[in-house]
């Protein structure tokens, strides 16, 4: 709730499609990225025991890099197939639907890949 009050939604112009038409449209990508989202940190987490102990700091980095970073790639793959219009309708519902503008949303989710793709880098150094 906190997250939202600082990155307020901005509000539905009558141009744009109902809360519940973008329901309709995104819930079931949504739905997909959340298990993405559950396996991006689960995934690296798994290789524990197959890489040396040094590398695990970055296993566990990488776990929360790809949280953010296998859902956002599923969506744009699926979205931008059918343009950049299409895109922005799913970021908007997601701004509705957790509450929280896409800002804040990316002040988060940016930094977040950017650790991912940091740990990649670190991680292939030592294996």
């Amino acid at each position: 709730m906190l997250w939202g009050r600082l990155c307020p939604v901005r509000e539905i112009s009558d141009s744009e499609l109902s809360f519940e038409e973008l329901v309709k449209r995104n819930q079931l990508l949504n739905g997909i990225g959340c298990g993405l989202c559950f396996a991006g940190i689960s995934i690296p987490l798994a290789l524990f025991d197959h890489v040396p102990e040094k590398v695990h700091w970055w296993l566990v980095s990488l776990g929360f890099g790809f949280m953010v970073i296998l859902p956002f790639l599923f969506i744009s793959l699926v979205t931008l197939s059918k343009g950049l219009a299409r895109f922005y309708e799913f970021w908007r519902f997601y701004e509705l639907h957790y509450k929280i503008g896409i800002k804040g949303i990316m002040a988060v989710y940016i930094p977040l890949m950017m650790l991912g793709l940091l740990s990649i880098y670190q991680i292939t150094k030592y294996i």
